[in-house]
Order: C-alpha cells, then structure tokens, then sequence
C-alpha cells in the first residue's frame, strides 16, 4: 500500500512538474491570452467612475490596481518571451521552438494594447477634467481620508468653481491648505522593441538574433522600465485619488516602447 501510495505520489508529482515546465513556450502562449482583454478591463474600471458620476475609493481604486497590474504583468511577459526567443536563438532552434513566434504575438498584442491606451489616456483625460470642473463629484467620505497633502493637490488640480464649492462644503477639510503649482508630466514614448530582431532569428543568423534579443530584453528593457515607474510613481505622489490620465499616460509610454 505504502509502495502504491509512494508511486502515485511521484506520478502525479511528475505530471505537475512536466505541466509546470515541460513547455515553457505554451504557458507564454497562456498568459498573453490572459493579457489580450486586460487593456477593455481597465476601461471598463473607467467607465463605471463616469457612469456612477462620483470618485470613490472603491471605483478610484478599482481602476489604479487594474492599471498596475497591468502594467507589471506586461514587464513580466516582455521579459518572459524575450528570454525564452533568446534561449531558442542560442540553441540555434533546438530549446523553445516557436519562442520567436510568441514573440511577434507579443508584439502584435502590443501594438494592439498600444491603440487601445492611446483611446484609454483620452478617456482618463475627460474623467480628469470632468473631475477638475466638478461634473464628476468626489465622494465626501474619500475626502475625509486624504491626507492634507492629497487634499492640496486636489485643490489645485480643481478648477476654480469647484473649487470654490468643494471649499464652501467641506471647509473643515479645506481650511488650512494653501495652493501651489504643480509640475506637469511629459514623457516621450520611444520604439525601441525586440520584434526588429525576428528577422535575425533563423538558421542562417542565429548567434546575430541571440546578440539582438540580449540586448533588446536586457539594459535596454531594464531602462525604460526605470523611466515608467518614475513617472509612473510621480503620478502617484501627487494623489492617489485623482489625475488618472497621469498614471494612465505613464503606462502608455511603456507600452508603446514594447509595441
């Protein structure tokens, strides 16, 4: 019985393990499925702010997280399938097959994903700037958890009417604060991608696309995910609550350098 046991548990430990790692290029295929209907999500998140006519903490945060994700988990499938068409250009085609053709997927999702943030930055803009004219309300309890410094940031992100309003509503919230200017976001996308060295990923030019795809999935990649985060946490530091074209803009970028 133990024998049995024992072998039961190394079959199914084997199935596991061959599931897991037996083909690293069908689960790259998998999570770029998952990835394709992200970028509706997210607008869809956005969507339900203007529906509903009021930030709150839920939909506001409902949004960031789907916007973070997002934008991580196509770090992480840039990187996967750079490395796995690295390891297939390396092998000269003997490890990984069909690596370089889950890279033009990416890229072709991509490029894909690109139009629609492009769409999705527009949309964030209206949301920002029916915020900032007060045709979309913040919810009082949101207010009340924000920080003086997020409160501040809200009032000059406000245009002067509703800012009035907000002022003459809450004044306990708003009392103290003192306006400022804020910095402005500016961000150029760049076309750096790993897909120009496809045409080097054949038998006759292995060790070429290998050098290419290194290079494209390595410092290069590692940079400009550097660049996202810093402007993508500046969004951050202004407020967590509001400029969602901020953040969404950020992301663009990184995007956009992967197409």
């Amino acid at each position: 019985m133990t024998r049995k046991l024992l072998l039961l548990v190394a079959v199914c430990f084997f199935v596991i393990t061959s599931n897991a790692f037996g083909d690293p290029v069908g689960e790259c295929n998998k999570q770029l499925d998952k990835l394709k209907p992200v970028p509706d999500q997210i607008s869809a998140a956005l969507n339900s702010i203007e529906k509903e006519g009021m930030v709150t903490e839920k939909n506001s945060i409902n949004f960031i997280d789907k916007l973070d994700k997002y934008a991580v988990d196509m770090k992480k499938a840039f990187e996967q399938v750079g490395n796995l068409t690295l390891q297939e250009a390396k092998s000269e085609g003997k490890e990984n097959q069909g690596a370089s053709k889950s890279l033009s997927k990416f890229e072709e999702m991509a490029t894909a994903h690109e139009k629609k943030m492009k769409e999705l930055d527009q949309k964030a803009q209206k949301i920002d700037d029916m915020v900032k004219s007060g045709k979309i309300r913040i919810d009082p309890a949101l207010i009340k958890r924000m920080s003086q410094e997020e409160r501040k940031d809200l009032m000059e992100f406000l245009d002067e009417p509703a800012r009035k309003e907000y002022k003459q509503k809450y004044p306990e919230l708003f009392a103290s604060l003192v306006n400022h200017v804020a910095d402005l976001l500016s961000s150029p996308a760049e076309a750096s991608q790993a897909a120009v060295c496809l045409p080097l990923c054949n038998p006759a030019t292995w060790p070429v696309g290998a050098a290419c795809v290194a290079l494209m999935v390595g410092v290069s990649a590692a940079y400009q995910w550097n660049t996202f985060q810093s402007a993508y946490n500046w969004c951050g530091t202004r407020s967590r609550w509001v400029r969602y074209a901020c953040r969404t803009a950020a992301v663009l970028v990184y995007v956009a350098y992967v197409a």
